[in-house]
């Protein structure tokens, strides 16, 4: 009943914008100057916009926090009901139960029709398809090229020095802007995110005894076969899987040995790596922020020390 009313609350709120934005378009197309007739229009139309995009973010909000809120079953059949976390216990204790069960959330509701699900979450509805080649996409990319392309340069030669060290194969930074300039110069004409290396699938990829630059190639023809005719497949692995794959092949990768190694040869060094350690690994998903704090704190050590 609530969902049914504020839909319908939104509908009409949003019928009247456009009709008033639209009238108000009209006049202001016919009119030289702005008087204040058209300006108190102007003032509902911008009010209305406020009140609207209000609504909107207390309907998300609210749906957010419903689809998050765990239901308990009590009965069987039709005459299952379903009850909120401080409402079960009351209803546990009538009927001479301890045990709620498990737990179950809402999953959608369309047309007066409830989905629900229990049991850990699972990924959910990947979309399908290929994305869209644009130009535009280059054009906007230019003022933040040089930024973009450091950052990335960056993450992707630290990554690669990691690996190297642990497969004691040659280096070479050359080929490796080479070649992720031109994944980014390709990417970029088909609304593709900016390419680095990944950590992750760096170390998923080598524990898979990746020994070559074509085990990207293969990972590419697989993804794409997988987001054209997969999809429907990837709905219900648990996040949880997805997780314990990246942490069993990062865990791999990280050495104390350096750390120990720079505490002992400088005591600042070995303070900033701990500091970065730290702060990358407590302020996921905005890795970065950790890199930044750790420059803030090697730049105060050298300050000090100076």
């Amino acid at each position: 009943m609530y969902d049914s009313l504020e839909r319908k609350h939104l509908s009409n709120m949003t019928d009247k914008f456009h009709v008033l934005q639209q009238d108000y378009d009209t006049k202001a197309e016919d009119a030289e100057d702005e008087d204040e007739k058209l300006l108190t229009q102007r003032q509902d139309v911008e009010q209305l916009r406020f009140m609207l995009d209000q609504k909107k973010e207390q309907s998300r909000i609210h749906h957010k926090e419903l689809y998050a809120t765990p239901l308990y079953a009590d009965g069987k059949g039709e005459q299952t009901r379903f009850y909120a976390r401080e409402d079960i216990s009351s209803v546990l204790a009538a009927a001479g139960k301890e045990d709620p069960g498990p737990a179950w959330f809402i999953k959608s509701y369309a047309s007066g029709v409830v989905g629900l699900e229990t049991g850990g979450k699972v990924i959910g509805k990947v979309p399908s398809g290929l994305p869209g080649f644009d130009w535009s996409v280059i054009m906007h990319l230019i003022g933040v090229m040089i930024t973009i392309s450091l950052i990335g340069f960056m993450e992707s030669i630290s990554i690669a020095k990691a690996m190297a060290a642990k497969t004691r194969q040659n280096l070479s930074p050359d080929g490796e802007l080479i070649g992720q300039g031109m994944g980014n110069i390709v990417g970029s004409v088909f609304q593709a995110y900016p390419v680095s290396g990944s950590f992750s699938r760096s170390a998923v990829n080598i524990n898979a005894e990746a020994v070559t630059g074509f085990s990207s190639v293969i990972t590419v023809i697989v993804v794409a076969f997988a987001l054209l005719f997969l999809t429907p497949l990837l709905y219900y692995p648990p996040q949880a899987t997805l997780a314990a794959v990246i942490i069993k092949a990062v865990s791999g990768l990280i050495s104390v040995r350096p750390m120990i190694h720079a505490w002992r040869a400088n005591r600042h060094d070995g303070i900033v790596t701990i500091v970065t350690f730290v702060f990358t690994l407590c302020l996921p998903p905005i890795w970065n922020w950790g890199s930044c704090w750790a420059w803030c704190f090697r730049w105060c050590s050298c300050c000090y020390a100076s």
